[in-house]
Order: C-alpha cells, then structure tokens, then sequence
C-alpha cells in the first residue's frame, strides 16, 4: 500500500541550483591556422565543376575541420571575390562563420573577412 512500482521509479523534480543553466556564449574566433585553411580551400574550389556542393576542409596542424556552404562569387571593383560560410569543428565546440576572400593582382585569394556569425 503506497509503495507501488510507480512511486519506486518516480523523478524527482525539485530544483537546485547545483547545476547552472546553458548559456549561449558567443564563439570563440578561428584560430589564424584554420583563417588559412578555410582561405586556401575556398581558393581551390572550383565553382563549374561543382557549383553548390558542400566543400569539406581540414587543418592537419590545428585538428579542426569544417564543411564550406553558401559559396558565391562576386566581382568588386574588377577584382573576383567570394563569400561563404563554414563550419569550424574543434575540440572546444562547433561554430559557423561568415567569410570573404579576393583575388590580387598576382592571382593570388587573400582572406578580406572571417567572423563568427552569432
């Protein structure tokens, strides 16, 4: 009487501030390694072969990761550039930035904007 399977296995409910609340801290910026990485392989896509397919990247010397989305070529002032968005994987979390590379007059892509989108 009273003491039935159902009080056995019931949850307690009851509120303690043992465990603090999640809170949403923005993300900590990319390494300057993975700036690089990203750059690089943003450089290296090649947007008629494979025009809106994710474009995975790694850093060897950092350990993230990530996958290039949302890429699209543009022309500023007579200068191609692209802007994308990536996930960086690591060992502290996931996060997703927003990127900006340009072509030099060398030929070369150089890294104009890399920001985490909060």
């Amino acid at each position: 009487m009273g003491s039935g399977i159902d009080e056995t296995l019931a949850v307690d409910t009851m509120t303690t501030g043992a465990i603090p609340t999640a809170r949403a801290d923005p993300p900590l910026p990319a390494p300057a390694a993975d700036e690089e990485a990203v750059a690089r392989a943003v450089a290296e896509i090649d947007l008629e072969q494979t025009p809106n397919a994710p474009f995975p990247w790694a850093n060897r010397s950092t350990g993230s990761t990530g996958v290039i989305s949302a890429l699209e070529e543009t022309e500023e002032t007579g200068v191609p550039c692209r802007a994308f968005t990536t996930t960086v994987h690591r060992y502290d979390g996931i996060a997703l930035f927003d990127g900006a590379t340009c072509r030099d007059d060398s030929g070369q892509w150089n890294l104009k904007a890399f920001r985490p989108v909060s």
